[in-house]
């Protein structure tokens, strides 16, 4: 929980500041070494780590998730599309922790749940880069920006 405290400060924060994509990157990695981590290690010291880095990552999903559906879609679509969004989240998130009980009955370790989820989250970043740059509000303000012609551009006078 301190993980993902800070990590939802952080990442509004450095969404304002850099890049996008870096950002959206950094708090993948970030991510995906605290689930790699739990899938590898059992001692406490590395475990407590490994589940900080993972709410690091988790300011993804809380704050970068409706930060990219408002810049994608604009102010105006924003609640109907990040309710229908949390709607399928909180479902998968039912159903997930219903799988990883479900893989552990079957094989007696949640490592092979936990690469799976470390798979799954490898796809959800990159999937959230390439949404990222091809956001519909963006492509259509490039689209939108008038050529300037040479006819067009102002005649500096001088002399006068």
């Amino acid at each position: 929980m301190f993980g993902a405290a800070i990590g939802k400060a952080t990442i509004g924060i450095l969404l304002d500041k850099i890049h996008t994509k870096f950002v959206l990157a950094l708090y993948g990695l970030l991510g995906l070494a605290g689930w790699g981590l739990m899938a590898l290690v059992v001692t406490p010291t590395v475990a407590t780590l490994s589940g900080f880095l993972a709410g690091l990552g988790q300011g993804v999903v809380l704050v970068a998730l409706p930060w990219l559906i408002r810049k994608s879609f604009g102010q105006r679509d924003y609640s109907e599309i990040l309710s229908i969004v949390s709607m399928f989240g909180a479902v998968t998130s039912a159903v997930a922790v219903t799988l990883h009980g479900m893989v552990f009955d079957v094989t007696g370790s949640y490592v092979p749940s936990l690469i799976g989820n470390v798979v799954l989250y490898v796809i959800a970043i990159g999937a959230a880069i390439v949404a990222y740059t091809m956001r519909p509000v963006a492509t259509a303000q490039r689209s939108a920006k008038p050529a300037v012609t040479a006819a067009a551009r102002p005649v500096a006078h001088v002399g006068k």
